[in-house]
């Protein structure tokens, strides 16, 4: 019975029928159908899978170029280079600069509240900082 199930349901998807049919199939019998064992939902389930690894991976570049951009404003920062200076160096919105250095302002409350075990995202919630910087300071710390 599975089987007819599982023909007919790939048949009704032909017609765009597949939800009225899974609907009338399960009145008229006491058969579940498992949308796992469908192969259209196997196949869609792996290109979900190719689509989100992608999409983790691109989403880890950018987060890594977010990070070396902060730790090359803290370091040229602390060189006393103008804002300008290192929006032009870096290739970066003079804004973001600025709201990072102004952040920066706040390194020893941020790795305070780290050593005392307080939870990263607490700590962007509560000094309203970028996360990034406080994933940068907290991997600095680790290092030590």
């Amino acid at each position: 019975m599975k089987k007819f199930t599982n023909q007919l349901t790939l048949l009704s998807r032909l017609r765009n029928l597949q939800n009225l049919t899974i609907q009338k199939v399960r009145v008229m019998s006491n058969i579940e159908y498992d949308i796992e064992d469908d192969i259209a939902y196997q196949e869609g389930e792996e290109r979900g899978i190719e689509k989100g690894v992608k999409k983790g991976k691109i989403e880890g570049k950018i987060e890594g170029d977010i990070k070396r951009s902060i730790i090359g404003i803290r370091n040229f920062t602390a060189k006393n280079l103008s804002a300008d200076l290192i929006a032009e160096g870096l290739a970066l919105e003079l804004k973001f600069v600025k709201d990072i250095q102004k952040q920066l302002l706040l390194t020893d409350k941020i790795t305070t509240l780290l050593e005392k075990k307080q939870e990263p995202k607490a700590i962007v919630k509560k000094l309203k900082v970028n996360e990034l910087l406080v994933a940068v300071l907290k991997e600095e710390m680790e290092k030590k």
